[in-house]
């Protein structure tokens, strides 16, 4: 009877390791890979800045958010990298 039980409870612990295993492999490959660790850089925040910038209808919010992208790519050249992403910060808040 000893041997039984003991089985059982192997058996369970197996079942939850295997659930834990599997709970973490989807937890895992659900995050961009450095998601959680890279700061975005200013480079890549130009990129989508642009992007929706391009996007963007024509008008005031357009205009405003353009003067920001500029700063910031003069920010940029300075590598002034802090300078660079609160400029793309503004003007992403400029065309919302």
């Amino acid at each position: 009877m000893g041997n039984f039980a003991m089985t059982i409870a192997r058996k369970k612990l197996g079942i939850a390791f295997g659930a834990l295993a599997t709970f973490s492999l989807v937890a895992v490959s659900a995050l961009p890979v450095g998601a959680a660790t890279t700061p975005p850089t200013c480079a890549h925040q130009l990129k989508v800045v642009k992007t929706a910038w391009t996007k963007a209808p024509a008008g005031a919010k357009k205009d405003t958010a353009k003067g920001h992208y500029d700063a910031a790519i003069a920010d940029h050249k300075k590598k002034d990298d802090k300078g660079c992403l609160t400029e793309l910060d503004a003007a992403m808040a400029a065309l919302k």
